[in-house]
């Protein structure tokens, strides 16, 4: 949502349709619209109508999210104090809720983790919170919101969310909003018929972006609002992260602020050290004195006065706090960041550079094309909707190659992922954890819930008799547990 030039609210087609569909009157539905397309709204009025319907006291929502940072900064906004005034919540009521901590909207640490009315929190946290005080089986009182819910298909996390949902599915949640931007229709038809709510799906981009890809010897161009063709341009471009910086700084109204993705710490490093050698101090009155310095403390109080910054894991909570701000106030032309900034952060952006888009496998000792979804998610940084009319994607390829494969990035058809990662045939660790949780007592409760996840349903999509191979390869499991002394 935003605002015209005299004030009046403007609705994306995305939230008109999911406000149709009746999000604001307890539907369940999943919304799959491009990246700024207002879905947060979409989430936000859930949450909000949910715990103001109906006996208020004992409605609670839970709003997931991928990564600790984005619990951070969803958490920083939520907890001002006119959506404690949207949601009629205390302060003690907002808890954000992450491998580091649980405390509520005023620091303050929490005894009961899931006493919140409105609980911020990333997938794996949620889920230890389940198991560990024993999982629900009536959670029809609780609104969930599952923001990125393209996570089903991460190849290292992907098991973990199924099982978080596959429980929540069980135990007949009040109302379910699944969020996500690079889905494609198939995948989000599968998730939705599996957790039984309505599919909104929206294609269209309210702000348009183009992509530029940077070869040797041309430059092709997509544009999301010009249909499937791509362009190609005669003009040789610069490829170099350092002389794009050059190039876009000559007009910097019309290009900045600049976000460059890196896979690795080691290449920001790279970068930022050239980059830096090139750069005048532009604020010397920059205060930039921590009480425990650290490395990465270091680089920030070498580069922000002089107009960049970076942004990654190891940045602890202060440095992370000064770069963040920054960013919200508009105040930092150019930051240098590994993937973990574009996790559905809403920081503005009117160019985003890829250094590169491949990333290392050190078990296949290759690299390989990050995969579309990615890649888009990242993309979607550029072009922020109420805060720029068009974003500006770039990457280049330095081979034929390489030009082959980023080729597949400029078409807006969206690739399909793997969902269901439950493997019958290594189900030791997800039964454990169902038994020690009080959802599962007998082999029985494991053959339901593996029934009920989001494996079985595509097991049963693809090969409806699929129970026989499930019962021999349960008795196995449930041979090995007891072996092991896990089970009588």
């Amino acid at each position: 949502m935003h605002l015209d030039d005299e004030g009046n609210v403007l609705l994306t087609q995305a939230q008109l349709s999911g406000i149709n569909a009746g999000v604001a009157q307890g539907e369940s539905l999943l919304l799959a619209a491009p990246t700024s397309s207002g879905k947060t709204l979409i989430g936000l009025l859930a949450a909000s109508s949910w715990l103001r319907g109906g006996d208020g006291l004992s409605r609670q929502v839970i709003y997931l999210v991928t990564h600790r940072a984005l619990a951070r900064q969803k958490f920083k906004e939520l907890r001002q104090p006119n959506f404690l005034s949207i949601f009629d919540i205390g302060p003690d009521e907002l808890l954000l809720a992450t491998g580091d901590e649980v405390v509520d909207a005023g620091d303050a640490p929490v005894d009961d983790p899931l006493a919140g009315r409105l609980i911020v929190a990333t997938y794996e946290k949620y889920l230890a919170l389940l198991a560990g005080s024993g999982l629900r089986h009536d959670m029809s009182h609780v609104c969930i919101v599952a923001d990125e819910l393209q996570i089903l298909g991460d190849q290292n996390r992907g098991r973990a969310v199924e099982v978080l949902l596959t429980i929540i599915r069980s135990a007949e949640y009040g109302q379910f909003v699944g969020l996500s931007a690079v889905l494609s229709q198939k995948d989000s038809e599968t998730i939705a018929g599996w957790m039984g709510v309505k599919l909104v799906a929206e294609s269209v981009r309210e702000v348009p972006l183009t992509y530029e890809l940077r070869t040797s010897v041309n430059t092709y161009e997509w544009h999301t609002d010009r249909g499937d063709e791509v362009f190609e341009i005669s003009a040789k471009k610069p490829t170099r992260v350092i002389e794009i910086l050059n190039e876009l700084a000559a007009d910097a109204d019309a290009n900045f602020p600049v976000a460059v993705f890196c896979m690795t710490k080691r290449r920001i490093g790279e970068l930022i050290a050239e980059w830096g050698r090139r750069c005048p101090t532009v604020d010397p009155q920059l205060d930039l004195s921590f009480e425990e310095p650290t490395a990465s403390s270091a680089i920030l109080a070498s580069s922000l006065p002089k107009g960049f910054g970076v942004h990654t894991a190891d940045l602890i909570d202060v440095e992370r706090a000064i770069v963040e701000e920054r960013l919200e106030q508009d105040e930092l032309p150019i930051i240098f960041a590994t993937t973990t900034l574009a996790q559905g952060l809403n920081f503005s952006f009117k160019t985003v550079i890829f250094d590169h888009w491949a990333r290392f496998v050190f078990a296949q000792r290759q690299e390989f094309p990050i995969p579309y979804s990615e890649f888009h998610n990242i993309a979607g940084r550029a072009g922020r909707l109420g805060l720029q009319d068009r974003g500006r994607v770039i990457l280049n390829a330095n081979s034929g190659a390489q030009t082959r494969a980023a080729s597949k990035y400029l078409t807006p058809d969206l690739s399909e992922i793997q969902l269901g990662y439950l493997d019958v045939s290594d189900f030791e660790a997800v039964a454990l954890q169902l038994i020690s949780s009080g959802l599962a007592a007998s082999r029985e409760d494991l053959l339901t819930f593996l029934s009920d996840s989001l494996t079985g349903y595509v097991e049963r999509d693809r090969t409806r008799d699929v129970e026989e191979d499930w019962n021999r390869k349960l008795d196995a499991t449930v041979g090995r547990l007891r072996e092991w002394g896990f089970i009588k």
